[in-house]
Order: C-alpha cells, then sequence, then structure tokens
C-alpha cells in the first residue's frame, strides 16, 4: 500500500508506503528526508553538488568514505539524522532505521520502521499506532534539526 496522491502524502510524510514481508512482518517508510544533492548544495553550493553527482552511491557503504571526505558538513547531517533516528528508536523500543536507495549520482534517505510478525495474543492494531507515533517523532525531530541548520536569510 502507497500514498499516491500528493495532497494526502504532505500530512504523513512520515509513513507513504507499507508493506507485508514474506514472514509477516509489516514495513513502514517515510517520504524521503533528503538527499545527497541537496545536502551538498545547501552546504557547499551548485558545482559542489555537481560533484557529488559524479559519485556512484549503488554501493552506499563503499560510497560513504569518499562521501565523507569530500562533504564533511553534508556527512555531519547524515550522521545527525541517523543519531536521532537511533535514539527514538531506542526510546521507544522500536525498530526504526535510516534506509538509503543509492545509485549512480545519488542517494536518497528515507525512514524505516519495522514490525516483527504479530503474535495471536498481541494487539497488533496497537503495535502499529506505536510504529506510526515513533516514525512520526523521528520524522519531527529531524525536521527540527534541519530548521535549525538552515542558514539565516540575508538581508536586501
Amino acid at each position: 500500500m502507497w500514498c499516491p496522491e500528493i495532497t494526502e502524502s504532505r500530512e504523513i510524510p512520515y509513513v507513504n508506503v507499507v508493506w507485508g514481508g514474506t514472514n509477516g512482518e509489516v514495513y513502514f517508510d517515510s517520504l524521503p528526508i533528503g538527499n545527497t544533492t541537496s545536502w551538498v548544495e545547501l552546504a557547499y553550493g551548485e558545482e559542489a553538488a555537481q560533484e557529488a553527482m559524479a559519485i556512484d552511491y549503488a554501493d552506499f557503504q563503499g560510497a560513504r568514505s569518499k562521501f565523507e571526505q569530500d562533504f564533511p558538513l553534508a556527512a555531519r547531517r547524515l550522521s545527525a539524522y541517523e543519531k536521532i533516528i537511533q535514539n527514538v528508536s531506542s526510546k521507544k523500543g522500536i525498530r526504526v532505521s535510516m534506509f538509503v536507495h543509492g545509485r549512480a549520482g545519488r542517494a536518497t534517505f528515507r525512514i524505516r520502521a519495522q514490525l516483527a510478525a504479530s503474535k495471536p495474543s498481541e494487539d497488533a492494531r496497537s503495535r502499529i499506532a506505536s510504529t506510526i507515533e515513533t516514525m512520526k517523532e523521528a520524522w519531527d525531530s529531524i525536521e527540527e534539526f534541519a530548521g535549525s541548520e538552515r542558514p539565516a536569510a540575508k538581508k536586501v
């Protein structure tokens, strides 16, 4: 299941896609929380963003060291987002992580939650609601952090 209407997805950006796994688990993905190109452009400008697009992120773990070396400010944002998600996940006791979709020229990041298959004695609705609340908290915390990182508007 996914949210195809842009007007609807903006109301719940922290849960955009939901699907079931082969063992009864349920996955939740947010809309993108960012990508390498936009983070590099924000920190270093358009020319640097073009340089970042020359990296092949298909194997993100392999490309990450180059990204961190060439664009440390953008890499700090990535690390901060990962830490925020890890903290929320630990606090809530729900498996939430950053999902990376890497390809030539860009890596895009989403919040992903995985809910283990329910046991008959468990309240599935309650578990789903808790997972969605955790996704929202992670999303809101990242939004708050991102807002504090934006450069101040220049007076003209």
